[in-house]
C-alpha cells in the first residue's frame, strides 16, 4: 500500500523497447524510495536486495519478464 500512496514509487506509463507499459514504475526508482522512507534500509544495496525478494514473492514483475530486480 505504502508504494502507491502519493509518496510512494512514481507510477506511470513508461516506454521501453518501444512499447508502453501502464502504471510501471523502474527500479531505480524502487531503491531511492525505499532508502528515502525506510530507516532500517539506509543503503541502495540493501534497497536492491529488498527488491529482489519482493520480486521473487511475485508482489511485482519485470515488465517482459526479462530479468531478476535491477537498480536500474
Amino acid at each position: 500500500k505504502a508504494m502507491r500512496e502519493e509518496s510512494g514509487v512514481p507510477m506511470k506509463d513508461r516506454r521501453w523497447h518501444g512499447k508502453v507499459y501502464s502504471n510501471a514504475f523502474t527500479g531505480a526508482d524502487f531503491v531511492s524510495w525505499m532508502v528515502r522512507e525506510f530507516q532500517d534500509v539506509p543503503t541502495r544495496e540493501q534497497a536492491t536486495e529488498w527488491g529482489a525478494k519482493y520480486q521473487d514473492q511475485d508482489l511485482f514483475d519485470h515488465c517482459r519478464g526479462a530479468h531478476g530486480f535491477l537498480d536500474g
